[in-house]
Formats: structure tokens, sequence, C-alpha cells
């Protein structure tokens, strides 16, 4: 699977595979990378997948990004961090210019970071297509993906009948992805994007 090279764990769930079929992602060369450190991505251990859209979205443009682990028990309550980043959410990049916070915002960051790479697509209807499935990733899968499994990992109660919607919910946004794949070999265009990466981390 095409994320082993990156040192990241591949999605434990079947729609993997509907990426992994394809020859083009195996064959896909990340840009050679970058001395320099384009700043620092702090991350929850618990929930990796939020950073690794921008990890892997760096890999794919030959970006340094440096990582580091958050203790949310501690790390949460210190000024220092409170000043950077007053909004608390993590994970959170900080640079040179200041911190940015949200998984898909720090992904869209470290996309555009390199212009001449297809990553963030070629056109601005590739980055509308891109946005829209940013969007549904979010709120279509990783939401309810949250409400199914995080009870499971003890990070917070299990209601059963959330979880069963929430189960349901996944179900019909695994469908509305089973159709797009039969149609186009990636989810924009015919090349990866970080909707593609978006969607396999969530996973």
């Amino acid at each position: 699977f095409w994320l082993k090279p990156f040192g990241l764990k591949p999605c434990p769930l079947e729609f993997r595979s509907c990426f992994a079929s394809s020859s083009s992602l195996t064959a896909f060369s990340p840009m050679a990378p970058a001395k320099a450190s384009i700043g620092t991505l702090h991350f929850i251990e618990q929930t990796l997948y939020k950073a690794e859209k921008a990890l892997i979205a760096a890999k794919f443009n030959g970006l340094v990004l440096d990582k580091k682990a958050f203790d949310a028990q501690k790390d949460a309550k210190k000024p220092d961090f409170l000043a950077k980043n007053p909004v608390g959410k993590v994970p959170f990049l900080e640079t040179d210019m200041g911190c940015i916070f949200t998984t898909n915002a720090i992904a869209r960051y470290v996309a555009r970071c390199r212009a001449d790479t297809s990553l963030y697509g070629k056109s601005f209807d590739d980055e509308c297509q891109i946005d829209t499935w940013l969007e549904f990733c979010t709120h279509e899968i990783e939401v309810p993906l949250m409400t199914w499994v995080y009870p499971v990992m003890g990070l917070m109660d299990d209601v059963p009948k959330a979880t069963s919607e929430a189960q349901a919910d996944v179900k019909k946004a695994f469908t509305m992805l089973e159709n797009q794949l039969k149609a186009s070999e990636y989810l924009v265009g015919d090349f990866i994007t970080l909707a593609d990466i978006a969607i396999v981390c969530a996973l």
C-alpha cells in the first residue's frame, strides 16, 4: 500500500483497497525533500490521523515538516501554548509567521507551499473540487467515524443510538465514494491530490 514508504500506519478498513488497486499510486514518486523545515506540526498521538494529512502532503511536495507529540493533559495548560495558539486547537502547525490550526487548514497550507506540483490541483476548478472532497471527508466521514470509533478507543462515552446512526452515515459515504471512483481513478482529475490523501487518512 502506498502509505507504507512514508512510515505511516495504513488505514485498517477495506475501503482502502479502492485506492490501493491503482498502479499509479504505487508508481507516484514524492518530490525530493527540501533542507529547511517549513514548521513544526504538533499533534496528539491518539488522533494521529489528523496530522497524517499534512505529513503525507509534505512528503509528496518534498517539504520538511518537523513533528512533535502534544500532551493534552500537560501542554494545553502551558501559558506559551495559549499565547501562540489562543484557540487551543490541536493539531496545529507552528511556523515563523504564526500558528495554523485545524487539520484541513494545515494540510491545505502544506499542499499549496509548492506551486510547481499538482497536489492542490492544476486549475481553479480542481481546487474547488478538492475543497469539496475535503469538506466531504470532514463532515461525512470523520465526524460519523469519530462517533463510532472514539467510544471504542475510550475517548468518549458510547451512545448506542448515535453509534448506529454513525454507522449508517459511514456506509452512505462509502457508497458515494465507490460511485465516484468507478468514474475516475482518483477523486479529482487523473492524478493524486490532497483530496485522496485526506480520505485515506480518515480511514
